[in-house]
């Protein structure tokens, strides 16, 4: 008859394992976004050079805090870089400036926008939170009781109740 019991507790194990893995593996991964972006703001602090720049072509996104990607050409380049900004100013034909890697022209970024903290703060706060809730659902399929709160005593000295 143990059994019987067992089973749906193995089976609720098995599920939480499956949670935890995949809180993990979007833990690494935001992380790993978190990483690219600060290296390639990185790369464009050290190696970069501010030049001007017309915009051949915009996607603009509508939806709250989604930032428009922008098609821009240096002057005297014929390679295309994409850049992400929320500057709601910038269509086609505008002339902007940015910064670009000498070695690697497709990596740019406007010169206006500075450090992109959106793009590395973001991620690396939603891998805590996804990395606290990996640890809280590890416990849960290793079947560890959550902690037990201590009783209070029925009838506490210095209660106003026994008048």
């Amino acid at each position: 008859m143990a059994d019987v019991d067992e089973r749906p507790r193995a089976r609720s194990r098995a599920w939480w394992s499956v949670v935890t893995l995949a809180l993990v593996a979007a833990t690494l991964w935001l992380l790993w976004q978190a990483g690219t972006a600060t290296w390639d703001a990185a790369v464009l602090a050290v190696r970069g050079e501010v030049v001007s720049a017309r915009v051949v072509d915009a996607q603009l996104h509508t939806r709250l805090g989604m930032a428009d990607d922008l098609v821009v050409v240096p002057a005297g380049s014929d390679v295309a870089a994409t850049v992400s900004t929320h500057r709601e100013d910038l269509g086609v034909g505008a002339v902007v400036d940015i910064v670009v890697d000498p070695q690697d022209p497709g990596r740019a970024d406007l010169a206006s926008d500075g450090w992109p903290w959106l793009a590395t703060v973001m991620p690396l706060f939603l891998a805590f939170v996804c990395g606290v809730a990996a640890l809280l659902t590890l416990g849960a399929a290793l079947g560890l009781a959550p902690p037990e709160e201590p009783d209070a005593p029925e009838d506490a000295p210095g209660d106003a109740d026994d008048s």
